[in-house]
């Protein structure tokens, strides 16, 4: 009987008595020590060290490489702008078609360009938003279309006394 005791230890996390040779407690999992789990799984070490510098790399460097190249969006110097327009209404909708440029020294990508509408005293009633797909180097020129949306329940047009094109957003493509 004191044999079969002292070859018992307690878990330190459950307290349940398991054999002393034990690298993890059956009652709670608990490893008994680094060395148990390491016999138990002797490519940890490497994994870890794969997982350290997969973070270090794609983490921190990738991470920051790309953070240096993303440049914000600023309409008034971004050099993107608005040529010219045309509005083009057939009832119920409203159809604007411009030219748009990149006057600036970066390109641009995923041009959102707005028509905000406005009423008689200048308060915004609609924004209609346009879309150019590709990207717009410098000194390029592109046409752009924002239409109204054709599948409004509301069939009647909008009543508005004039319209203002902006250039709302862009991504940075700067390499």
């Amino acid at each position: 009987m004191t044999n079969e005791i002292n070859l018992l230890k307690k878990c330190p996390i459950c307290a349940e008595e398991v054999k002393s040779d034990a690298l993890k407690c059956k009652y709670c999992a608990h490893w008994f020590s680094v060395k148990s789990v390491l016999r138990r799984y002797p490519g940890l070490p490497l994994l870890i060290l794969f997982l350290l510098v997969y973070y270090v790399f794609f983490e921190v460097i990738i991470k920051q490489d790309l953070a240096l190249n993303i440049k914000q969006f600023d309409p008034k110097v971004s050099g993107v702008i608005v040529e010219k327009h045309e509005l083009m209404q057939k009832h119920p909708i409203i159809n604007i078609i411009g030219k748009i440029a990149n006057t600036g020294s970066d390109s641009w990508s995923g041009i959102r360009v707005d028509a905000i509408l406005y009423d008689k005293n200048g308060k915004t009633i609609d924004i209609l938003q346009g879309y150019i797909s590709g990207r717009l180097s410098p000194g390029e020129t592109r046409d752009f279309a924002i239409k109204s949306s054709s599948c409004q329940k509301n069939t009647e047009p909008v009543a508005f006394h004039s319209y203002k094109i902006v250039v709302q957003n862009a991504l940075s493509e700067v390499y």
